[in-house]
C-alpha cells in the first residue's frame, strides 16, 4: 500500500462522478479536463515513515538525471508549478517554499525542454492507451 489519504475533500465527485485512485481528483470521460474552479483537489497522503525513509535515499537530480525518469518529473514539476493555486488555502508555509523552488528550477530547465518532455510522456501514454485498446 502507498499511503492512505486524509478525509479532506472526501466524497467530492466530478460530473462525471468518476473519482482517481486518489479518490478527491476526478477523471473527466473522453478527455483531460479541469474540475469546476470550486471543486477542492486537495488530498494529503501518508505516506508511513518507511516509505519516507526510502525516499530521502534518492534524490530529485538522481531523479532529472535518469533517462526513465526525467521525462515524468519533468513534467511532474512543471504541472505542479502551472495547477498549484488549484490548492490554495491547504497549503503550508513549507508548502509555498517548495512551490516557490520548483517554479524556479522549471525556469531554469527552460520551456524547450520542458515542452519536450510533456510531448514524450503524453507520446507515451497514448501508445500505452493504444496498445491496451487494440
Amino acid at each position: 500500500m502507498l499511503g492512505k489519504l486524509s478525509d479532506a475533500g472526501a466524497g467530492l465527485t466530478s460530473p462525471e462522478g468518476l473519482l482517481s485512485p486518489l479518490g478527491g481528483i476526478p477523471f473527466a470521460q473522453g478527455g483531460n479536463h479541469l474540475p469546476p474552479l470550486n471543486f477542492t483537489m486537495y488530498k494529503r497522503i501518508d505516506f508511513g515513515e518507511q516509505i519516507l525513509e526510502q525516499a530521502e535515499k534518492l534524490t530529485l537530480r538522481d531523479l532529472l538525471d535518469s533517462p526513465t525518469a526525467q521525462v515524468w518529473f519533468v513534467s511532474a514539476l512543471g504541472n505542479t508549478a502551472r495547477f498549484r493555486t488549484l490548492f490554495e488555502g491547504h497549503d503550508t508555509d513549507c508548502d509555498e517554499y517548495i512551490q516557490f523552488l520548483i517554479t524556479k528550477l522549471g525556469q531554469q530547465i527552460g520551456h524547450e525542454t520542458r515542452s519536450a518532455c510533456y510531448q514524450a510522456a503524453g507520446r507515451i501514454i497514448r501508445d500505452e492507451i493504444g496498445r491496451k485498446s487494440a
